[in-house]
């Protein structure tokens, strides 16, 4: 019935914690505290994560009035005359120096009345969530790969150990063969 139905709640961008300390493997758990440190792929994810917040507060300041200033200040004129000549005191000299001083001021704001401004507010903050599910999913992969090349050396390194064990009883057989 539909009663019974409910929005999800992904948790995608929650962390899984230590999932690999399950394995009781010390070696495993200092490496896998080493992904979070090293990794370009994860340092990548969380710079396009924090970009995509960014984002979300670039779109939420279209929200308010907009306002600018431009200061400038303008000297003109020369300390002298034409010949270099300084002017005797009480000469007025038409190109004695000048400040002009501006100070503009604009403003703007422009209302909502369409929700252009809140579908790209919502559609940042989606981005942000989808990015955040990625750094997070990002982290699980590499510490499953991590695990799994992992988990694959010790393997090799059993089968190695086997061999050589393997080789050193021919070799032992083969001695007692031509001892007897």
């Amino acid at each position: 019935t539909s009663a019974d139905w409910k929005l999800a709640q992904p948790s995608d961008a929650s962390p899984r914690g230590a999932w690999w300390q399950v394995f009781d493997d010390p070696a495993l758990d200092a490496l896998e505290v080493q992904v979070d440190q090293a990794n370009q792929s994860l340092v990548q994810s969380e710079a396009v994560y924090r970009q995509a917040v960014a984002l979300v507060g670039e779109s939420r300041a279209q929200y308010f009035p907009i306002a600018s200033v431009d200061p400038s200040v303008t000297r003109s004129g020369r300390y002298s005359n034409a010949a270099g000549i300084p002017r005797p005191h009480g000469t007025l000299d038409s190109s004695h120096p000048s400040n002009e001083y501006s100070l503009p001021l604009s403003a703007s704001w422009e209302p909502d009345l369409w929700g252009k401004v809140r579908r790209e507010v919502e559609s940042a903050t989606a981005s942000a969530q989808a990015n955040a599910a990625l750094v997070e999913s990002t982290r699980l992969s590499l510490q499953a790969e991590l695990a799994q090349d992992y988990f694959q050396l010790r393997t090799d390194d059993a089968q190695s150990k086997l061999l050589d064990d393997t080789i050193a009883g021919y070799q032992r057989s083969l001695q007692l063969t031509m001892n007897q």
